[in-house]
């Protein structure tokens, strides 16, 4: 069997799962984000009406592949849970709730990030590293 690359036409819009960059700058701050996680995921595991990721490239913007988010902990409320390898809100048609933990290093490039627009809840909590 052959595999065929996907090619985007002149039309399609391409969204990736994956922007390159690494989830967390520190052991620390992995931590967090995991026991972050880990609770709300446990906080909401009986509601299948709402979705909880880490990590996952949130396209807030229909047709525009550039104005996104990885944030390092979502909540949807609404959106039924599941895989998926990217959230693509127009699709979904739920706000999004988006916490970053920000570490020393990270805690401009978050707040930067935080406030490049969009009509989701942020939430920055500092790791203290």
């Amino acid at each position: 069997m052959v595999y065929q690359p996907q090619i985007a036409t002149q039309h399609e819009i391409l969204y990736p799962d994956s922007d390159g960059k690494p989830m967390s700058d520190n052991t620390v701050q992995f931590r967090w984000i995991m026991t972050i996680y880990h609770n709300l995921a446990w906080l909401f595991a009986n509601d299948r009406n709402v979705f909880v990721a880490g990590d996952l490239l949130w396209y807030p913007v229909e047709g525009d592949n550039r104005t996104r988010q990885a944030p390092d902990v979502m909540v949807v409320f609404g959106v039924e849970k599941g895989d998926r390898g990217s959230y693509q809100q127009w699709k979904e048609k739920a706000t999004v709730a988006t916490g970053a933990i920000a570490s020393r290093t990270s805690d401009r490039r978050v707040r930067r990030g935080a406030s490049q627009g969009s009509k989701a809840g942020t939430v920055v909590a500092g790791s203290g590293d």
